[in-house]
């Protein structure tokens, strides 16, 4: 689930119609967006510039042309809440990367899952389970395949990278 303060996230819904728009609803439109079957597409955190409100507003600008409004900022969060509001029965996966979402695409696993690793993993933990993953699928150890090891390799760099910069 992507975090409060994320700038852009890689969703994917898997099952429902294979063609499907949201717009949002009032306030919480932010235009027509396609919703993709098994692909993955960008959520970006977006502004929003709203009429001001406020009673006073009015007095503040008297004799001016100058519009007051408000910019309100819609978070990846809000965005993926908003769009699961409307469509709860369906399925939905985020992601922080594309490379995430497209080897979840390929494997049917987050990372954490791969890794089987709990979302509060410490460095210990991954690097003991990578270790394990990566004994029992070596292709030059255990005769595995070398596609099993890249995405091995890729789910460990991405696990890495998140473990650094938290």
């Amino acid at each position: 689930m992507p975090h409060i303060e994320q700038k852009s996230a890689y969703v994917i819904r898997l099952d429902g119609p294979m063609a499907l728009t949201w717009e949002g609803v009032g306030q919480r439109s932010i235009g027509r967006s396609d919703l993709p079957l098994n692909q993955p597409f960008l959520i970006r955190e977006i502004q929003v510039r709203h009429p001001a409100h406020d009673s006073n507003a009015h007095m503040r600008n008297a004799g001016s042309k100058t519009e007051t409004f408000n910019l309100q900022a819609r978070s990846v969060a809000d965005i993926l809440r908003d769009i699961k509001l409307e469509y709860p029965s369906f399925e939905w996966h985020c992601f922080d990367s594309l490379d995430e979402a497209r080897s979840f695409l390929e494997t049917g696993k987050s990372d954490l899952v791969l890794f089987d690793l709990p979302a509060n993993y410490t460095a210990d933990d991954l690097k003991r389970s990578y270790r394990s993953l990566s004994l029992s699928n070596h292709p030059d150890l255990t005769h595995g395949s070398g596609e099993a090891m890249q995405i091995i390799t890729a789910a460990h760099r991405r696990l890495q990278e998140k473990l650094n910069n938290a």
